[in-house]
């Protein structure tokens, strides 16, 4: 499984970059979609796991480029909303770079498989398991590790999301 990378020349064909204008306003409230139309867009939403990622400008080679970034509200405000409402987040070592990543690539994967439950376009349940969702939660590892990581400012913007990650936590709780 691939997902949507900025291309720095790799082998893999699969994770071209999709160019879209990045989102600078604020989001409008989502719009349902109606039911006959969501065997179409529940699989455009989980190729390449498009579900997860946002549109953000970022400077890469000396140019402004809109960039897909592992970033999606979606997925943000799960992994804050598991992490703090639970008091896991006590249990997290912010100083390690690397420590959020498998909170991330487990949130990811469980966002997909609740997508997956209306890929026909009526609710049916998708067992969440190792079995089920391992190739996702590894891909998007692999996706950390080979492409966001080896390039400095995919690394340095994933690196403040983590910090915005941790802040908003807190503030959720008042700390």
């Amino acid at each position: 499984m691939s997902f949507p990378t900025h291309n720095d020349g790799g082998s893999d064909p699969h994770l071209d970059l999709p160019q879209q204008e990045a989102q600078t306003t604020q989001a409008d409230p989502p719009i349902p979609i109606p039911a006959e139309r969501v065997n179409e867009i529940v699989p455009a939403l989980t190729t390449h796991l498009q579900c997860l990622f946002t549109s953000v400008n970022i400077t890469l080679d000396g140019i402004l480029q809109s960039v897909a970034v592992l970033e999606h509200n979606g997925l943000v405000s799960l992994i804050i909303e598991i992490l703090w409402a639970h008091m896991f987040y006590k249990d997290i070592n912010f100083d390690d770079p690397t420590a959020l990543d498998g909170v991330i690539a487990l949130a990811g994967a469980a966002l997909c498989s609740a997508l997956l439950e209306y890929k026909a376009g009526t609710y049916k349940c998708v067992e969440f398991s190792t079995a089920k969702s391992g190739d996702t939660y590894r891909s998007i590892l692999t996706y950390i590790s080979n492409k966001i990581y080896p390039r400095a400012e995919l690394a340095a913007h994933f690196k403040a999301l983590k910090a915005k990650i941790k802040e908003r936590g807190e503030a959720r709780l008042g700390l």
